[in-house]
């Protein structure tokens, strides 16, 4: 089988956390220094995207690409938390979103999330030795224009609790992919996506995509 490398150029993706990760340190930098460096998100070989794991292994499914069966991939993935992760929050999607709308109801909360929901849930992205002071100073300043990442995937959230019975567990792999897709020239999503997205008022978006800008024109 040819080198994927040798078929073009290819990038991959981390983990949708790693992602919006990336963006609240590049906000807090940005906060302390004055300066604004994109985040990193995209990579150059899949291992990248799994730092923690063996890199053999990962070498072989990742970037030589062997002729191997799925269930052999799939064998590999099997042992590397990250995956794991990644699988149990698929399966479990669904109830988590019922529980908690559930969860809300009972303390009579709002629906959709509020700024300072947002601000602060991305503070607590930054690492651990970001102090309280700081952290809140960055709570009250963050450009959240500059985190596209981080509002489309909680815009996702938003319209899973306005819908909950609606939610699948292959929200999740949308969401990895969602993370990515606002920083490509050009993304595609499947109408369900598009529809999410406009329930969850990424971009408020409007009902013909010639009406608005940007990256997300592509996905209606």
């Amino acid at each position: 089988m040819d080198s994927i490398e040798e078929i073009g150029s290819v990038k991959w993706l981390p983990h949708y956390r790693d992602v919006i990760w990336n963006e609240a340190a590049s906000c807090f930098n940005e906060i302390l220094h004055g300066k604004w460096e994109c985040p990193a998100v995209f990579f150059d070989t899949f291992h990248d995207t799994v730092r923690n794991a063996d890199r053999e292994p990962i070498m072989a499914v990742g970037e030589r690409m062997p002729p191997l069966r799925i269930s052999e991939i799939v064998d590999v993935l099997a042992g590397i938390e990250e995956f794991q992760e990644y699988r149990a929050d698929c399966f479990g999607y669904p109830d988590l979103r019922q529980n908690i709308v559930r969860e809300r109801h009972a303390r009579r909360a709002k629906k959709r999330f509020t700024e300072v929901e947002l601000r602060t849930w991305l503070a607590k992205m930054l690492p651990e030795q970001v102090d309280v002071a700081q952290r809140q100073k960055f709570a009250e300043e963050v450009d959240l224009t500059k985190c596209p990442a981080f509002r489309a995937i909680w815009a996702f959230h938003e319209a899973s609790n306005l819908d909950p019975k609606g939610a699948r567990a292959s929200d999740i792999a949308d969401l990895w992919h969602l993370s990515g897709a606002v920083y490509c020239d050009v993304a595609f999503a499947d109408r369900r996506t598009v529809e999410v997205l406009r329930q969850g008022n990424y971009e408020e978006l409007p009902k013909r995509n010639s009406e608005f800008p940007g990256w997300i024109r592509s996905l209606a």
